[in-house]
């Protein structure tokens, strides 16, 4: 099997998203400077206010989103090293998926599952 290239810190690719954004960011920039498609209110004013308020937003929203991938990513390594401890100890990583799911499932939801499971095997003539 091939190894893989080493991904690129996600620092770096912030840093280079935010330099990205702030040149497409700044008031005049042609991306704010287009007609609406849908325009509904006056001309002059929604253009004030995309080239205003909107790269402010967006900047924020950006950010957050950044940030919130970053929280996902580090849960999403956490789960990886708590599956690989699991495998380490012997059990099953796929039956353990199936519990949490399980788990996580409302009882009554489960149940009715369940039962579905139990009706469809029964009508095919068993497993």
């Amino acid at each position: 099997m091939a190894a893989r290239a080493p991904l690129k810190s996600s620092v770096d690719n912030r840093v280079r998203l935010k330099t990205w954004a702030a040149s497409i960011l700044k008031v005049g920039h042609p991306l704010f400077q287009c007609e609406p498609v849908n325009s509904m209110a006056d001309d002059s004013s929604s253009l004030a206010t995309i080239n205003t308020a909107a790269p402010g937003a967006l900047k924020s929203l950006v950010e957050r989103i950044e940030r919130l991938e970053e929280d996902k990513a580090a849960v999403a390594a956490d789960l990886r090293e708590v599956y690989a401890e699991a495998k380490g100890g012997g059990f099953d990583g796929k039956i353990l998926r199936k519990v949490v799911r399980l788990r996580a499932q409302d009882a009554a939801k489960r149940a009715e599952e369940e039962a579905l499971i139990a009706l469809y095997i029964s009508a095919i003539g068993g497993l």
